[in-house]
C-alpha cells in the first residue's frame, strides 16, 4: 500500500455541510493523476504528498425521509493513477444525516 491508509470514515455529516480531510502518500511511484468518483460532491488535489479532499454531500434523499429514515451510509472513491500505469483506489465513508 502506497498510502498511510486507503480508507477513511468521516462519521456523521449533515446534508450540505462540507468536510475537509487528507490522505497521506507514502509510496515511491510518482503520481500521474487523481480522479474523484463523484465530481459533483467531491474535490481532491495533491500537494506535497498530501491528497486534500473536500466532500460536500447533497440533500438527504426524499424517498428515505418519507420512510422515516434519518441516516444513510455513503461510500465514495478516489482513483489514483501512477506514472507506471498502475492504479489504486482510496475510499471514504460517511453517515449522511438529515
Amino acid at each position: 500500500m502506497n498510502w498511510e491508509t486507503n480508507r477513511k470514515h468521516l462519521g456523521e455529516i449533515k446534508s450540505g455541510k462540507s468536510v475537509n480531510f487528507t490522505f497521506i502518500y507514502l509510496g515511491i511511484p510518482n503520481i500521474k493523476g487523481v480522479k474523484v468518483g463523484c465530481g459533483s460532491c467531491t474535490t481532491a488535489s495533491l500537494i506535497n504528498n498530501v491528497l486534500r479532499v473536500k466532500y460536500t454531500p447533497g440533500s438527504f434523499p426524499k424517498h428515505l425521509s418519507l420512510k422515516g429514515q434519518k441516516e444513510q451510509k455513503v461510500t465514495k472513491s478516489i482513483t489514483v493513477t501512477y506514472e507506471t500505469g498502475d492504479t489504486e483506489t482510496l475510499y471514504f465513508t460517511a453517515n449522511l444525516i438529515k
